[in-house]
């Protein structure tokens, strides 16, 4: 008898075990109807037309099956029978959230053992980083559920360590703007053919003496050579520009953050400095860091100044290894009561069946937290002086700050009932995990917010999904699979944004132990959705929405802490637009000078037709055609 898959309707050959099409696990009925846990849908053919799930709701009843001839594909993702949904958590009434500590310490919980293993490989050999402890004998032994659990998570914890640091370094302390930091290196743009000619489009339609068809096969590349140092409040800039490998000009200026002014020379042109009002200059803002980063969360309450200044005032990374550890591992010997059993894990194309450890935090958990982790907090001596440090850094007093931190503790200590009015939901975690202990996968829920982080393994293929809901909203969703040899992974994912499908990223040897320690080394690959772009702008160039049509862009990257190597090749359909290569060397910042300058009047004034002239000069013998030159020349001329 002809046999069909029961979850997505494709035929099923005699004897198989799974569904060739979605995975699912073959039955003699298709099992009832039941609330299975979701992971993220998937349509690799249309991943544009992506619908999330209404709003609030993580769990989907299976679909009847529907027969050839008009069965239409379903996502990729199918339900698992064989495991039984707990129900999404009532809020419950209080006085609308938990108090600041046990926030804080459910930030810490959910950053550090969910997305950090996650992504720097801390419990993860799926994403890199040193050897996990094979616990395979421990877990054996495990008598109970909890046992388990606990043995699982101190692995996690422990191969966190000093990975986390490393990471760090790189992405937090690395990127702070510092008072006594330094970097060059060259930025170089070489054009394609087919860059040539948008080039030759785009100019087209502002100056009438290029037209389209015109010869521009001698701009073969742009160069500039660059350094900017920035120390004692001042800052400078040397640049060289070139063009076909030829110099052309050069420029150097300072900044002088006190003085609200700016000093710029260009030496082919006139000796003196050009002196500028740059009371609105600030040298934070050609720089991206940790700020930037703060700067956006804190939606622009505070100035870069503030907040680079909080940011230095952060724990350094050993002192933050060791905090993390230390509150992770006193967390997780607070939960005392643990689901488990087993189920397949899907993520993209690839599925494996793992041990599955359910857990509900609720206010009975979250009493044993406080009454953990809050004396441990009253003693610690490294968390008062990271308080005190960035209370500082805020221009607040920190020994203020503490008492008050410290009292916040005991109010809570001293009554543990109110937890049960403050807390607004339970917290559902849900781990995925080998028979050695190592995760595979995280699920959390906490009232309208849902994070799903899956990386099953099967051999050499490798399956990714990520999934975040933020107060009932769709936040990101990323999922694809591909394959992983050594420490490199070669995958294919779509991207979907708020509802809004961004497009492909692929990563191609894209070096997962390098990005564990703060690193980024091997290539990553995007291709926007057309949903990305107003083609029906009246405003937008024929031209740009051609290059738009099917454009792609890839970068090889190598980014270290003190060195970094890009490279981005910018295609459409299948064609080189531009490469681009650009360097970067951080070191300590060499003293920068004092300037003085004269005004626009004065410096426009010791500008001389002969000193243009030279420049021009200069283009001709870097290959640019005197059709090109003798305009400019002449335009000059009228203007002398």
């Amino acid at each position: 008898m002809t046999m069909y898959c029961g979850y997505c309707g494709s035929k099923i050959d005699d004897g198989a075990k799974f569904c060739v099409n979605c995975g699912a696990k073959v039955e003699e009925e298709a099992p009832a109807a039941e609330e299975p846990r979701i992971t993220v849908p998937q349509n690799p053919a249309q991943p544009q037309q992506y619908n999330p799930q209404p709003q609030q709701q993580y769990w989907q009843q299976p679909q009847a099956p529907q027969m050839p001839p008009q069965w239409q594909p379903q996502p990729q993702w199918q339900p698992q029978p064989q495991w039984q949904p707990q129900p999404v958590p009532a809020k419950k009434k209080g006085k609308g959230g938990l108090i600041a500590v046990i926030a804080a310490v459910a930030a810490l919980i959910v950053l550090a053992v969910i997305f950090v293993p996650k992504l720097l490989g801390g419990g993860l050999p799926s994403i890199g980083g040193p050897a996990e402890i094979d616990n395979t004998s421990a877990l054996k032994k495990a008598e109970t559920p909890e046992e388990y659990y606990q043995i699982v998570e101190r692995s996690a914890v422990n191969s966190l360590s000093g990975t986390v640091s490393s990471a760090y370094d790189n992405f937090v302390d690395g990127s702070v703007v510092t008072e006594d930091q330094s970097v060059s290196g060259e930025l170089e743009i070489e054009l394609g053919n087919e860059g040539r000619a948008i080039i030759v489009d785009l100019l087209g339609e502002g100056i009438d003496e290029i037209k389209p068809g015109d010869d521009f096969s001698w701009l073969k590349n742009l160069k500039v050579a660059y350094e900017v140092n920035r120390k004692d409040g001042r800052g400078s800039l040397s640049a060289k520009f070139g063009v076909n490998g030829a110099d052309i000009t050069s420029a150097d200026g300072i900044t002088d953050s006190e003085q609200g002014l700016t000093w710029l020379r260009i030496p082919d042109l006139a000796d003196s400095y050009l002196e500028l009002d740059s009371e609105d200059i600030d040298l934070d803002r050609f720089n991206f860091s940790f700020a930037d980063i703060i700067s956006g969360i804190l939606d622009g309450d505070m100035e870069s100044d503030e907040i680079n200044a909080v940011s230095k005032a952060l724990p350094d990374s050993a002192t933050l290894d060791k905090l993390l550890k230390k509150y992770l591992e006193a967390a997780v010997e607070c939960i005392d009561t643990v689901d488990k059993n087993t189920e397949s894990l899907y993520a993209g194309s690839v599925s494996e069946e793992y041990n599955v450890l359910d857990i509900v935090i609720d206010s009975e958990a979250a009493k044993k937290l406080c009454e953990k982790l809050m004396p441990m907090m009253k003693e610690d001596e490294d968390l008062r002086k990271i308080i005190i440090e960035i209370a500082k850094a805020n221009d607040k007093d920190g020994e203020e700050q503490y008492d008050e931190f410290i009292s916040n503790l005991d109010d809570t200590l001293n009554d543990l009932d109110s937890v049960d009015e403050k807390m607004e939901y339970d917290v559902m975690m849900t781990v995925y995990s080998d028979d050695k202990g190592v995760v595979h996968g995280r699920i959390v829920d906490f009232g309208d917010n849902h994070i799903e982080i899956l990386m099953p393994e099967n051999k050499s293929d490798v399956g990714l999904s990520i999934y975040i809901v933020k107060d009932g909203e769709d936040v990101l969703l990323i999922t694809g699979s591909g394959e992983r040899k050594g420490d490199k992974l070669t995958m294919e994912l779509d991207l979907t944004v708020q509802d809004k499908y961004f497009g492909t990223v692929t990563l191609d040897g894209f070096d997962d132990r390098q990005f564990k320690a703060g690193n980024l080394v091997g290539g990553i690959g995007f291709k926007p959705s057309r949903e990305l772009f107003d083609f029906d702008d009246e405003d937008m160039p024929e031209v740009i929405k051609s290059l738009l049509e099917d454009v792609e862009l890839i970068f090889d990257l190598n980014v270290v802490k003190t060195k970094t190597d890009i490279k981005l090749t910018v295609l459409t359909d299948g064609k080189t637009i531009l490469t681009g290569k650009l360097t970067a060397n951080t070191g300590g910042a060499k003293s920068v000078g004092t300037a003085s300058g004269i005004s626009p009047d004065e410096w426009k004034d010791e500008v001389t037709l002969d000193s243009l002239e030279k420049l021009v000069a200069k283009l001709e013998k870097a290959g640019v055609p005197t059709e090109y030159t003798d305009r400019i020349d002449e335009a000059l001329e009228d203007s002398f």
